[in-house]
């Protein structure tokens, strides 16, 4: 994995960019004591993620899926993000 951006005692913390190893997904944004807190998680098929996570996943609440069709879903995220090419996958696996 891959990381660019604010570090306070020794973890991810203010504004980063997060690569994955395999190269299927990327985030940008909030970064608060090594986890995801609010911003873009994106997929290389095209699909996306916006919005406020907990624990590395989209957070309940607001947040909008963009499905690499173009299509949008916006509403409560849910604890596993959908993989926008087709099936889903928890984000401990990447």
């Amino acid at each position: 994995d891959w990381y660019k951006g604010d570090w306070k005692e020794g973890k991810k913390h203010g504004k980063g960019k997060y690569y994955s190893k395999a190269g299927v997904c990327w985030y940008i944004g909030d970064f608060e004591d090594g986890e995801f807190r609010s911003g873009d998680w994106r997929l290389s098929c095209g699909g996306k993620y916006s919005g406020n996570f907990k624990g590395n996943k989209p957070a309940l609440g607001p947040g909008t899926y963009t499905f690499a069709n173009g299509t949008k879903q916006q509403g409560a995220g849910s604890h596993t993000i959908l993989n926008f090419c087709g099936s889903p996958f928890e984000t401990n696996t990447l």
